[in-house]
């Protein structure tokens, strides 16, 4: 062999060392990069991570607990807004109904306060949100229909009145923000609703004073018409 070939040999062994080196620093370089990375998103991106994360899970469960506490008072009022006891009941379960009935106007105004202490949670989830078409923002519009059903629970209204009050600002309320997809007229016109009862129970002609029967005497909050005053 000559000499020239023996250093071929030597030359494809210096290549493949270099080569191997290379591909080992690659490697290390690679893993090196990679943890760095790793203990970068560890410390710094992954705890606010977190933190958005559960700060969304915040606002939908909120949202969950609104349109839950809608859907109780929706039904609660609807169910006694119009009630009327049957012809033949019996005295027992009169009074049965009755408590039943105590009970649900106690529900409605237990829901009512849960609103108004929360009042804040619910609003900020819909933050800087509008409806279509309308000039006011959802949360003055959650606000105003909150402290409007509390005001009517606790105005001088008859049970029923109360009830149906309830019930004509409550539907509303649920379709603008709750309603399906598939009643897309009925969610669109929702709003509008909303905004006309607010503006009935807000005005000052609806400010919870007492029902005159038509007698000319007010009716109490029990909803039975007080004695004419005797005359002389």
């Amino acid at each position: 062999m000559t000499r020239h070939n023996r250093g071929i040999p030597r030359i494809a062994a210096s290549v493949l060392h270099d080569g191997c080196v290379s591909t080992v620093s690659t490697i290390l370089t690679s893993a090196l990069v990679s943890g760095a990375v790793a203990i970068g998103f560890e410390v710094v991106a992954k705890p606010r991570l977190d933190a958005r994360k559960e700060r969304i899970l915040t606002y939908f469960r909120s949202r969950q607990q609104f349109e839950s506490n809608l859907q109780r008072l929706r039904v609660t009022s609807g169910l006694w807004s119009n009630y009327e006891y049957p012809s033949d009941i019996s005295e027992e379960s009169r009074k049965q109904l009755d408590g039943e009935r105590e009970r649900g106007f106690q529900r409605m105004d237990d829901v009512s306060k849960e609103l108004v202490d929360d009042l804040g949670f619910y609003s900020l989830t819909y933050f800087g949100k509008n409806l279509p078409r309308l000039d006011t923002s959802i949360p003055a519009l959650i606000s105003r229909y909150v402290f409007a059903v509390r005001g009517i629970l606790l105005s001088k209204r008859t049970p029923e009145a109360k009830a149906k009050a309830v019930y004509e600002l409550t539907e509303p309320m649920h379709s603008s923000l709750f309603g399906g997809r598939w009643h897309l007229v009925k969610r669109a016109k929702a709003p509008f609703g909303l905004l006309e009862v607010l503006r009935k129970y807000e005005s000052p002609d609806s400010s919870g004073s007492n029902q005159a029967d038509n007698t000319g005497n007010e009716s109490p909050p029990d909803g039975n018409p007080r004695p004419a005053a005797p005359t002389s």
